[in-house]
């Protein structure tokens, strides 16, 4: 009996399917069904390598395994071509092991791997090389980076040796552990987004002393609740070129925080918040951790940003809504007037709800009632529930 061949076009719509819908053990069944369902499985269960690399003998280890498994020739065509993320975390301290984290990263290079995306945590500093010794692994690949620092570390030579670098994001556990950074290291002229957390500052500090300065399209700002931080941040942002989208997550950006620095060039805003709207406050939070909590009124927030004229969609992003607060929901007042009058351009405003609440279709309801309709259309959208 002659098996039934399929166009390649309809085999990888079903493989697609079924990965972003199933589970991944579908994808495994569906590898097994002919060679034609072979690539396009191996595309999807290979994309994303995440290796944990730990002490000799512990449990967590799985790199060990995945170096072996390089030495297969069957590795070359099975596995290698299909890896456009790679997730390395360091778990070595000061205990003994089969490799360094910065020889594995050599290894993985060696044997073709070239990831689009690098993700690495833990202690940086076993990963970052000296000055003295060559350019980071898949410099010529990776085109996002993301770093999660738990130890001090000098970052610039790392991130400079990834010339083709369009996205980074930097996640510090604690104050002061990007070390100070001299501004003669040229950043990649390719990167246009940038992602920092409130313990980032001297990422920003660096970017802004750095010649050319950067041209950032897009910068995501968490947990930057001090301000200490914004004294930072607001320099920054009054240097760098460019900026279209900015976001705020878990931020105090009250008028007493941002300078009020004029970015003409920014068309989106997006502020997440924690918020309890019986009080009409917002309660900033990163995991209920109180070291970020603060509170703030929506409308003083929002005409913090006043400067921005050409702004044309917001995004307020609101999450743990109270069931108690349903049916007293506070009047917003005049948020018809501090929209529209302080961003002209203003084309929509988009309430987000992270959870199905009631109460989000009220506080869209209040919304909409304090809120006239920009050139007879209604510039307010509602999603409920991501």
């Amino acid at each position: 009996m002659t098996a039934l061949t399929l166009p390649d076009d309809i085999v990888e719509l079903v493989i697609d399917t079924v990965q972003s819908c199933g589970p991944l053990a579908a994808l495994y069944t569906c590898s097994l069904i002919s060679r034609q369902w072979l690539p396009r499985t191996r595309y999807h269960i290979f994309s994303t390598l995440a290796l944990i690399l730990a002490p000799k003998d512990d449990k967590d280890d799985n790199a060990t395994t995945f170096v072996r498994l390089l030495d297969s020739p069957l590795s070359r065509t099975t596995l290698i071509p299909y890896v456009r993320s790679l997730s390395l975390k360091n778990y070595i301290f000061d205990t003994p092991a089969l490799f360094t984290p910065r020889g594995l990263l050599a290894m993985l290079a060696q044997a073709g791997i070239q990831p689009a995306r690098l993700l690495i945590s833990g202690k940086i500093s076993q990963v970052v090389p000296t000055v003295s010794e060559p350019s980071a692994s898949f410099a010529a690949s990776v085109m996002e980076l993301k770093l999660v620092l738990n130890d001090k570390v000098d970052l610039a030579p790392y991130i400079c040796a990834f010339r083709l670098l369009q996205s980074l994001s930097v996640h510090c556990t604690e104050p002061d552990l990007i070390l100070p950074t001299a501004p003669s290291h040229a950043l990649p002229s390719t990167l246009h987004s940038l992602r920092v957390n409130g313990f980032a500052a001297a990422i920003l500090d660096w970017m802004r002393s750095a010649s050319p300065a950067p041209l950032l399209r897009t910068i995501l700002v968490s947990q930057g609740d001090s301000k200490e931080f914004w004294d930072h941040l607001n320099p920054f942002l009054g240097t760098v070129s460019g900026i279209e989208s900015l976001t705020f997550i878990a931020c105090g950006t009250g008028p007493e925080f941002y300078s009020g620095t004029s970015i003409p060039t920014l068309r989106h805003l997006g502020l997440e918040y924690r918020m309890n709207p019986v009080w009409r406050q917002v309660i900033l939070s990163y995991h209920d951790d109180p070291r970020f909590d603060d509170t703030a009124e929506i409308v003083p927030t929002i005409r913090a940003f006043r400067a921005c004229v050409g702004l044309r969609t917001l995004s307020v992003s609101v999450s743990h809504l109270d069931d108690k607060a349903k049916g007293q929901l506070q009047p917003w007042g005049d948020v018809d007037q501090t929209l529209l009058e302080t961003w002209p351009k203003l084309e929509s405003v988009e309430v987000v709800d992270s959870q199905e609440r009631t109460i989000h279709v009220e506080l869209a309801t209040e919304l909409r009632a304090n809120m006239p309709l920009c050139k007879g259309r209604g510039i307010l959208s509602v999603n409920k529930g991501v």
